[in-house]
């Protein structure tokens, strides 16, 4: 999610949504929590960009669980 947030900055986006499967990070960063753990300074560096855009919003999104096919 760095990245692509490093990325539309560089690009000059200005209203951004970022999506991402894990419920708990999108939790975290929507309420501006920071982990004590060792993700904490990714927390941190992914809120310091909502000031770089106009809007940006972090949404879940469910990922379908793959099937496994037994033959």
């Amino acid at each position: 999610m760095q990245k692509g947030l490093e990325f539309a900055k560089d690009m000059s986006f200005l209203n951004l949504i970022a999506e991402s499967d894990a419920f708990n990070v999108v939790l975290a960063l929507n309420a501006h929590q920071q982990s004590p753990n060792y993700v904490g300074s990714i927390m941190r560096d992914l809120i310091s960009f909502k000031g770089s855009f106009r809007s940006l919003n972090f949404v879940h999104v469910s990922v379908k669980p793959t099937k496994l096919l037994i033959i």
